[in-house]
């Protein structure tokens, strides 16, 4: 094989651009803006933050990758879905630094053993501008530190959301 002087930076720039990369101060961070799920189905890599009220009675949501611990503040991911489907089936895993006093109650919920990780297996609706999402509400005992999401579309991982609980 000849080796073309330049060819590797052009190439690696290519990639850069295809998997929508970021390369940053010597680091490089894969993270695809749109996944395809399986044909006819994409969706937009999934996004952290906080749903907020709005004056007039609407919700809007923020991105936020810090949290401070306050019981009854919720949180959540949102992820835009294309083509625009009813709902969209998901799976989302959620691990604790440690295990929270209580997780709740819900039928589609399964809690690992050591109580650290849950599991949401369900059909989210797609909302009318296209996104699936899913939030959670702090309470009184769970634990600070670093806590994340694997989500998974139709049964493809499409993003791992890690974030800080102070």
């Amino acid at each position: 094989m000849r080796h073309v002087k330049g060819l590797g930076v052009v190439l690696t720039a290519l990639v850069v651009m295809l998997l929508g990369g970021v390369a940053d101060a010597g680091h490089f961070v894969e993270r695809p803006n749109v996944i395809q799920v399986s044909a006819g189905l994409s969706v937009h890599y999934p996004e952290l933050g906080v749903f907020e009220r709005q004056p007039g009675g609407g919700v809007a949501f923020k991105s936020k990758s810090r949290f401070q611990m306050k019981s009854g503040a919720t949180y959540g991911w949102r992820m835009k879905v294309e083509p625009r489907h009813t709902t969209l089936k998901i799976k989302e895993v959620m691990t604790l630094p440690s295990a929270p006093a209580s997780w709740g109650f819900s039928n589609q919920v399964t809690i690992s053993h050591d109580r650290r990780t849950s599991t949401l297996e369900t059909s989210l609706p797609v909302d009318k501008d296209g996104y699936v999402y899913n939030f959670w509400t702090f309470s009184e005992g769970d634990p600070t530190g670093t806590y994340h999401f694997d989500i998974y579309a139709e049964d493809t991982a499409v993003g791992r959301l890690e974030f800080e609980v102070k």
